[in-house]
């Protein structure tokens, strides 16, 4: 009993420090094409000992080893950083960015240093660009600051246009032709007067039917703002089911909203949503960037497995909303499974108009999970039938055995009276 209860307490320990994972880094893109400009996000979930510097990087082929590359990399706060660089000329594959030497100090008060490692791919594309910033910090947003965007097409002749749904970007030029290994410059001014309540916006660059995103930071000059402390019971979920946890086939989608309130006395600005892991992988959000008023209530759709190309695996992670002052996690587990053969026959069987009208909420059951359901329930009635089979034959043998009994018991006291009158 000991050794059980031990090993269940190692095993949850485990599980905790696979949860803490000491920082998050999100892609720009699913995949990147031999010399384009890659860019990732690096949010870390701990307070750093020693802020990182490019020093801290390194790209690696699937064998481990390094490929030199020039880093640049942008400080947004303590926690949030925006690395990006041009690839160089390799071949397809699957690559590592690894954040090496991270040190902090533990909940513990123990200091630790540890590496991260994110895995993306790289495969042929026709047309390959590089970008110049591949991301823009914008340090006095009220001075009407200009910028400049160089992009080079390195493949085949193509058009290229940028444009913005925020209205604080105002773009010039916004269409050209690039002709290959040429380099072409687009302006762009940040509208102090449209500025409202934003810290975030996009550029979009648009080329033979692909988007690169170029995030544009607002860093406001906080100095004559009073303070706020926000607590982070602020802001949270308010579904009956504080976890997401789901079986599905690998051709099943699901989608849904979660709910989330403001419960503080003012307007919450400036909040992202994020997935951490791998959840991005299978997992397309409605909302990003939000702000929500007091007592307010909002929604965050979420649809799962949309494209239908989950592996079968486990997915898991959380669901984050947080701005510079909260931060809070939603968990959510996935368990991708094949079908077994015979549903996969009866579900060919079914219209593609029945397959279209079906859809799964988030917090209804899955048909992985209505199988799932049935074999329990089968499993149960079995278990059921065989104890009543059991107690049956436990029952008849037992009659059987006290007949017997007091059979032998009669059969011995005639034998001893008929003995005595022989007597």
């Amino acid at each position: 009993m000991k050794f059980l209860l031990l090993l269940i307490f190692i095993v949850l320990i485990n599980l905790m420090n696979v949860r803490a994972d000491i920082v998050d880094v999100n892609f720009g893109k699913e995949n990147y094409a031999s010399q384009e400009t890659l860019q990732a996000e690096i949010n870390f979930n701990i307070n750093l000992l020693k802020q990182i510097t490019v020093l801290n990087f390194e790209l690696l082929d699937n064998e481990g080893n390094k490929i030199p590359v020039g880093y640049f990399l942008t400080k947004l706060d303590n926690r949030e950083y925006y690395v990006y660089f041009n690839l160089p000329n390799i071949n397809s594959g699957d690559y590592t960015l690894k954040i090496k030497d991270v040190t902090y100090i533990d909940e513990n008060n123990i200091l630790k240093k540890e590496s991260k490692e994110s895995k993306f791919s790289i495969i042929n594309k026709d047309f390959i660009i590089q970008v110049d910033p591949a991301i823009l910090k914008v340090d006095n947003p009220n001075d009407f600051p200009e910028f400049t965007i160089k992009i080079k097409n390195l493949a085949n002749l193509t058009n290229i246009t940028i444009g913005t749904e925020d209205e604080f970007i105002q773009l010039f030029n916004t269409f050209s032709i690039i002709n290959k290994n040429e380099v072409k410059t687009f302006k762009i001014i940040i509208d102090s007067n449209n500025l409202d309540n934003f810290n975030k916006g996009n550029i979009n660059v648009v080329y033979n039917n692909e988007t690169y995103i170029i995030p544009v930071y607002l860093i406001r000059d906080l100095q004559d703002l009073p303070e706020r402390n926000i607590p982070q019971d602020a802001i949270g979920f308010i579904e009956e089911n504080n976890i997401i946890n789901k079986t599905l086939f690998l051709d099943e989608s699901i989608e849904g909203s979660l709910r989330f309130k403001n419960f503080f006395n003012e307007t919450i600005l400036n909040l992202k949503f994020e997935l951490t892991n791998n959840l991005n992988e299978v997992i397309e959000l409605e909302l990003i960037d939000v702000s929500i008023n007091e007592n307010e209530t909002k929604e965050q759709y979420l649809i799962i497995n949309k494209n239908i190309n989950a592996t079968a695996k486990f997915y898991s992670g959380d669901l984050i909303l947080k701005n510079q002052d909260i931060r809070i996690l939603f968990p959510i587990y996935l368990n991708f499974k094949e079908r077994e053969q015979i549903k996969e026959e009866v579900e060919d069987n079914i219209t593609v108009e029945e397959k279209e009208n079906k859809t799964t909420n988030l917090f209804e059951e899955t048909e992985a999970e209505e199988e799932e359901k049935d074999i329990s329930e089968n499993k149960k009635t079995l278990i059921i039938v065989l104890m009543v089979i059991l107690i049956t034959l436990i029952a008849l043998g037992l009659g059987a055995y006290f007949k017997r009994k007091k059979v032998i018991k009669q059969s011995f006291s005639e034998f001893a009276e008929s003995f005595e009158k022989k007597k």
